[in-house]
């Protein structure tokens, strides 16, 4: 997707390219690199999840009757995919290349599965809903882009804590 066909883009190519480059690391078991790519698939994905979370999800969701169940799944997918991602960086730790290969394809099913969901559901409707913010919305976006490295450490963890919370909270639930 063009940057000039929707001005809500986010490279979700460099996400599947770092990906790439990391397995290809991985296969050589240069762990030295794999580990720097691995970071850097990290911090991407964290600038875009706190992007869209912070700043695209809540205007879309400010605006009234739009459709909320959209939002809802991707949420429960950037779930899934710091799921997955804090097992791979566990994985990664062991220097198991085959155990990291098969641990990939989860992660990649997912990540293009989110990928594919914004690029075709979320941002077509949120880029027509939201065009009169605009400047607004890509100014905060901007903003976002331009930190390089953010202190999200709590931000994972308590997302972490929070996901953990609700399944035992959804088992106790249904016990009952």
């Amino acid at each position: 997707m063009a940057q000039s066909s929707n001005w809500l883009y986010h490279d979700h190519r460099r996400c599947e390219a770092l990906l790439s480059e990391c397995q290809d690391a991985v296969e050589r078991e240069d762990w030295r690199v794999g580990g720097q790519l691995f970071d850097e698939l990290v911090t991407h994905l964290k600038l875009n999840i706190l992007a869209e979370e912070k700043v695209l999800f809540p205007a879309y969701e400010a605006m009234m009757d739009v459709p909320r169940g959209l939002t809802a799944a991707l949420r429960q997918e950037h779930d899934d995919i710091v799921r997955l991602l804090c097992d791979l960086s566990t994985v990664l730790k062991t220097k198991c290349s085959e155990h990291f290969l098969d641990s990939l394809v989860p992660f990649k099913a997912a990540m293009t599965q989110h990928h594919d969901r914004e690029e075709d559901g979320f941002r077509a409707i949120a880029g027509h809903v939201l065009l009169g913010k605009r400047e607004e919305i890509s100014n905060r976006l901007k903003a976002f882009a331009a930190k390089k490295r953010p202190d999200t450490s709590k931000f994972w963890l308590f997302r972490l804590m929070d996901r953990r919370n609700r399944h035992r909270s959804d088992r106790k639930l249904r016990a009952r």
